[in-house]
């Protein structure tokens, strides 16, 4: 797992596995509503992703990569 950061109107820490170019789980320490769309960085890859949420499940959500 690799530490991340989702940008939204306020930051929210994560960890994040399984990763490929399409797409990738997220896993939320917190219980925390999330828009639709944002911006994820992942600690070590530089710029930040644009992803979409695909699938919402307790404590983590899977995305991809718009």
């Amino acid at each position: 797992m690799r530490k991340a950061t989702i940008s939204t109107s306020d930051s929210t820490e994560c960890l994040v596995d399984c990763i490929s170019d399409k797409g990738a789980r997220i896993h939320l320490a917190a219980s925390r509503e999330l828009p639709h769309e944002f911006y994820i960085t992942i600690e070590g890859d530089g710029a930040p992703l644009y992803c979409a949420v695909a699938r919402r499940g307790r404590g983590r959500i899977e995305v991809y990569f718009v």
